[in-house]
C-alpha cells in the first residue's frame, strides 16, 4: 500500500474518538455472508451512477479520483480496474483499517490498489490537496460523517476540477414517516456509544447544502433487496438516493 503521510498540517487533526472506533472495525471477513450481501448491495449502487461516469470519463479522456471516509475503499476498489481511471486515491480516518482490509477488499470484489495512493485525514478539516487536484469525488456512507458540512462541501468544491462530479453513495437519510425511529437508532448504536460523529439528514438537506457550496445536485433512487417491492415509498418510509452533484463554476454564496 503506497500511504501518503504528512496531512497533519493542512488536514488538521484528526478526532480522536472517531479515529479510535474505525482504527477497530476491521471485522469484515469474520461475520459468515456478509460481503457476500455487502458486495451485491455495493453493485446496485454502482450501477446508479456508473453509466453518467463513464460518459464523464470519455469527455475528459479519463479521471482522476477522490474517495473521502474511504473505510475498506470498497467502492473505489470496485472500479480500480477501469479503462479511464487514471489514477485514484483514498483518505480515510483511519490509516489502519486501510492498511488492513484494502488488499484483502480487492481480491474479493476482484479490484487492484496498483493505481492508488492513500492517506490518513479528517475530511472534516481542510484538504490537503492542490486546487482542481481531482476530476471526481466518491463518498461512500461517509458524508454524513462530516462535524462541518460546509468546510467539507467547499472543499469538495475547491479541489474539484471545473464541472467535476461529487457522487455519495449510501448516506444516511431521514424518511418523511420514520425519521423518529430512524435517529432512535442511531441514538442506540455503537458508532453512538463509541462517541463517532453520526447525523442524518432529509434528502432536502443533502440539496441545500451541495446547492448552497456550489453544486447542482441529483437524486438516483435506489431500492435494494427487498426494497424494490416499495420503491415507491422512497423518501416515505426509507430513503435511499445516490448523489451525483456537478461543480458548478460560480458559487451562490460568493455571489
Amino acid at each position: 500500500m503506497n500511504m501518503i503521510n504528512g496531512h497533519e498540517g493542512a488536514a488538521g487533526e484528526v478526532q480522536s474518538l472517531d479515529k479510535q472506533h474505525y482504527d477497530n472495525e476491521v471485522q469484515y471477513f469474520e461475520v459468515p455472508g456478509f460481503l457476500d450481501r455487502h458486495e451485491a448491495m455495493m453493485r446496485e449502487y454502482q450501477a446508479s451512477f456508473k453509466p453518467r461516469l463513464v460518459q464523464y470519463a470519455a469527455k475528459r479522456g479519463g479521471i482522476r479520483t477522490l474517495e473521502l471516509g474511504a473505510g475498506t475503499c470498497t467502492m473505489s476498489l470496485m472500479l480500480s480496474r477501469e479503462p479511464w481511471i487514471r489514477s485514484m486515491h483514498c483518505s480515510d480516518i483511519s490509516a489502519t483499517r486501510m492498511g488492513v482490509l484494502a488488499e484483502r477488499i480487492a481480491e474479493k470484489v476482484g479490484g487492484t490498489t496498483q493505481n492508488m495512493t492513500f492517506s490518513e485525514a479528517d475530511f472534516t478539516n481542510p484538504l490537503a490537496f492542490s486546487d482542481r487536484s481531482f476530476d471526481v469525488i466518491f463518498f461512500d456512507s461517509a458524508m454524513h460523517h462530516s462535524r462541518n458540512m460546509w468546510t467539507t462541501l467547499r472543499e469538495c468544491h475547491r479541489v474539484l476540477d471545473d464541472g467535476g462530479l461529487l457522487i455519495a453513495q449510501r448516506e444516511q437519510y431521514l424518511g418523511r414517516l420514520t425519521y423518529g425511529p430512524i435517529l432512535r437508532r442511531i441514538l442506540r448504536s455503537r458508532q453512538v456509544r463509541d462517541g463517532v460523529t453520526e447525523n442524518a439528514y432529509f434528502k432536502e438537506q443533502y440539496n441545500y447544502y451541495l446547492r448552497a457550496t456550489g453544486f447542482h445536485p441529483s437524486f438516483v433512487p435506489v431500492s435494494h433487496g427487498r426494497l424494490r417491492y416499495i420503491a415507491p415509498l422512497n423518501g416515505w418510509v426509507h430513503s435511499k438516493w445516490t448523489i451525483i452533484a456537478e461543480r458548478m463554476t460560480q458559487v451562490p454564496y460568493l455571489g
